[in-house]
Formats: structure tokens, sequence, C-alpha cells
């Protein structure tokens, strides 16, 4: 059972994910060689004193952007990941398979007492 679960959804999975990086690799390579080549006109007497390069780390704007982001994301976000309503299901469906081992556990007298004792 493991074995064929392996060979028909573990391998091809895996031999997906392998071919994608074999040809995402080469794309990246052929960038990278080719903005390598790129001709910079670099000005050292530019004003932002990285050679014209300084639009490249505007890391304060960038910083202030995902700052905001973050802010939504954590104000969108509840307290406590499970609310009453999801424990009350979880509960119950987790119960519910258990109650005819119930039944054949006790005798069926002293099922019903119990309740009634509660109740009356």
């Amino acid at each position: 059972m493991a074995g064929s679960r392996y060979v028909i959804v573990s391998l091809p999975a895996f031999q997906f994910v392998l071919c994608r990086w074999y040809v995402r690799l080469p794309i990246w390579f052929r960038f990278l060689w080719q903005a390598s080549g790129i001709s910079l006109n670099l000005q050292p007497s530019h004003p932002d004193r990285c050679g014209g390069l300084g639009f490249l780390s505007t890391a304060d704007v960038q910083s202030l952007a995902d700052l905001g982001g973050s802010y939504d994301m954590a104000r969108a976000m509840r307290p406590t990941p499970v609310s009453m309503d999801d424990l009350v299901s979880f509960t119950a469906v987790t119960l519910l398979p258990l109650l005819p081992l119930m039944l054949a556990a006790l005798p069926l007298e002293q099922i019903m007492k119990r309740p009634m004792g509660v109740l009356f």
C-alpha cells in the first residue's frame, strides 16, 4: 500500500518539482549572464552619492509600505484561532461515533437513570 502510494503520488510530485527547478535554473543563469553585460553609465558626482543607482536602495519607503500591510493583517486577525462554535462542532463530531459504544458498555437502565436524575 505504501509502496504503491509512493510510486503513484509521491514520486511524480517530486519529479515535477525537480523538473521545474531544472527549467528555472537555466533561465535564471541566462538572466544573470545578460544582466552582467549591461554597460552602466555611473557618474561619481551624482547627487544620490551612489553613482545614479540610489533609487535601488529605497528601503525607507518600502519598509513603511510593509509596515502598513502588516498592521492591516494584524488588525484583521482574531485573538484566538478557534471560535466557540468551531470547538462545539469539533467536540460533537468527535463524540458522535462513540455514542453507540457507550450504549454497548453500560446497561440501558443505568444510562436512562443518569439523565433522569439530573433532570428531575
